[in-house]
């Protein structure tokens, strides 16, 4: 079975964050895990986070 890392980097882009998100986790091959680094706070995208993605991805 393959694995897979995607580590996403949002340093000041948090409108781009959750389309990221969305096209990794739309693709053929799922990664193992998704590493977010963001440096903000946004109550939505941390919602968004645990909801879409919860611990099975993020």
């Amino acid at each position: 079975m393959l694995s897979s890392t995607v580590i996403i980097a949002a340093h000041k882009r948090k409108e781009f964050l959750r389309d990221a998100i969305k096209s990794v986790l739309n693709n053929s091959l799922k990664p193992t895990e998704i590493i977010v680094v963001k440096d903000f706070k946004d109550t939505k995208i941390d919602s968004f986070l645990d909801e879409e993605c919860g611990q099975q991805f993020c």
